[in-house]
């Protein structure tokens, strides 16, 4: 179809709303190409919906809405732009200039391409509803490092937010000087006859103060069950804890060192996604607070020459961070971050952040930890130093025009999530809700915006592209034509200037059996 599009055309669109066809009947079904003086004419009658007539000559495009009455096409102010009839079973049109004459010229016919088949949308929808009434599979204790710390899990069960105090303060008298070697697990689950073979990776980092918890919590097998029935491969995982509660920077060196280890944890699961079916290119952190900041500052840090809650002399002992690894979205649950600056790259994933507006154990906007209790405050951060939460970190990431979620539970303290006996209250329904909302969203992050251009034919060309493998395209063109396919992600179209609406829509199905809608205008 190229050839409609010479060079020096001048492009006139007209836009067809009813068809009273009663000589040409169903031969007027079509795309048809006339030839006149300098230029060709095109008329555009689709079996079903608009048509348009098109002029082309010299260099210059313009368009007017048009009709059919009879045989003759006008435009909607009843002028008429050309006479139709047929001889010899040839279609053969009379004309009209600009300046009034007639041109008569035979028409050829041409196949309007077939518009694509719409992919189906298919219920339930894979990684926001249950695909399954079973539970996940579970791989338990998966090795995945061995690295020098105190401890990688202290399984306390459920303890109320009333009982923190009393029970982080007893750990001072159980406190350890040196470090040792320890095994670091983690828990993989995933739907064992899922069609799927590439999926989504969540990442669950539990909570705990950095001194108690486990990846076998109730909190982290909810949400990994729930995540993973919905089709994500999901690894809840256990980092090293603990401090000697002596010297600087103690809770400091924690942080570094779960830091480094939600990075070995996600290079581990690279490096076996054939194994697990994961998709790499669609990885989240989920954390709960501690596992929250851990998993916020994973997102952020990169370099650790730039961690300055760190004394470098501790630097150096603890090591450097893992590679940085490409994240599609965090989640933190009632967590925070030490330091602002450490928000600073265009390529930083995007944040949800959920967070009870009462917190005194992470503060929702800026302070020390467990603030209520002078004791603790120097056991974390020092005193003087700080903790930016989920509502200053919100305020930071909309300043740079970075991409932000903030859902606040209005007079709710630390663990909105539990009532005053430690289990699960209706604040639960919301977690699932929200995060399973944002991470099914943030899989869209996976295809691009579609990327638009003009070739020296006037027709554009609309292409898009994806970081996951494709399985499937369906395009869809509205306001225009759709010409050729160029390659598979690739087609060729000419709009019509006048049309009411205009637009291109691909409709991408992932080989991660997410489907991802992108409009071009």
């Amino acid at each position: 179809m190229k050839k409609i599009f010479s060079i020096s055309l001048l492009l006139l669109t007209a836009f067809f709303c009813s068809c009273k066809d009663a000589t040409l009947g169903e031969s007027l079904k079509g795309v048809y190409l006339a030839n006149i003086p300098d230029g060709e004419f095109l008329l555009v009658a689709p079996e079903k919906g608009d048509a348009y007539c098109v002029v082309c000559r010299n260099s210059d495009i313009d368009s007017i809405r048009v009709f059919l009455d009879e045989d003759i096409i006008k435009d909607v102010s009843g002028n008429t732009l050309a006479e139709l009839r047929l001889e010899n079973d040839s279609m053969v049109g009379d004309i009209v200039t600009v300046n009034g004459d007639k041109i008569t010229s035979a028409f050829t016919r041409r196949d309007l391409v077939a518009a694509d088949k719409p992919i189906p949308t298919k219920h339930p929808i894979r990684y926001l509803e249950p695909i399954t009434e079973d539970t996940a599979q579970v791989d338990r204790d998966v090795f995945y490092s061995r690295d020098a710390g105190f401890y990688s899990s202290n399984s306390v069960g459920d303890i109320p937010v009333s009982d923190y105090d009393t029970y982080i303060d007893s750990l001072r008298s159980k406190y350890q000087l040196v470090t040792k070697d320890i095994d670091l697990f983690m828990d993989v689950y995933y739907l064992g006859d899922d069609t799927v073979s590439k999926r989504p990776l969540v990442i669950l980092l539990h909570g705990g103060a950095f001194l108690f918890g486990d990846k076998g919590g109730s909190f982290m097998r909810h949400l990994a069950q729930h995540y993973a029935t919905r089709g994500f491969v999901v690894a809840s995982v256990n980092y090293r804890l603990g401090c000697s509660f002596v010297g600087l920077h103690t809770i400091r060196r924690t942080i570094y060192r779960a830091v480094q280890d939600a990075g070995k944890a996600a290079h581990f699961l690279i490096d076996h996604a054939e194994d697990y079916g994961i998709d790499t290119n669609a990885i989240f952190l989920v954390g709960h607070s501690a596992g929250a900041i851990t998993a916020l500052m994973a997102s952020i840090l990169t370099d650790e020459d730039n961690y300055e809650d760190i004394d470098q002399f501790y630097l150096k002992e603890l090591g450097d961070l893992p590679a940085p690894v490409k994240l599609l979205g965090t989640v933190g649950l009632w967590g925070g971050i030490t330091e602002l600056d450490y928000i600073n790259r265009a390529d930083d994933p995007d944040f949800l952040l959920m967070h009870g507006t009462d917190d005194d154990i992470v503060p929702f906007r800026e302070g020390v930890p467990f603030f209520h209790n002078p004791l603790l405050v120097d056991l974390f951060l020092g005193e003087g130093d700080r903790l930016r939460g989920s509502g200053i970190i919100k305020e930071e990431m909309d300043r740079r025009g970075l991409p932000c979620e903030l859902y606040r539970f209005e007079g709710m303290n630390h663990d909105p999530h539990l009532d005053e006996e430690g289990k699960f209250n209706d604040n639960i329904d919301i977690v699932d809700s929200i995060t399973t909302s944002f991470l099914y969203r943030k899989l869209d992050k996976l295809c691009s915006p579609i990327e638009v251009s003009q070739d020296i034919n006037f027709c554009k060309h609309y292409r898009i592209s994806s970081d996951a493998p494709i399985r499937q395209i369906s395009w869809n063109v509205k306001g225009g034509l759709f010409f050729d396919s160029v390659s598979d992600n690739e087609i060729e179209c000419y709009m019509f200037t006048n049309a009411p609406s205009s637009e291109v829509t691909a409709t991408v199905l992932l080989e991660n059996g997410h489907t991802v809608t992108k409009v071009a205008r």
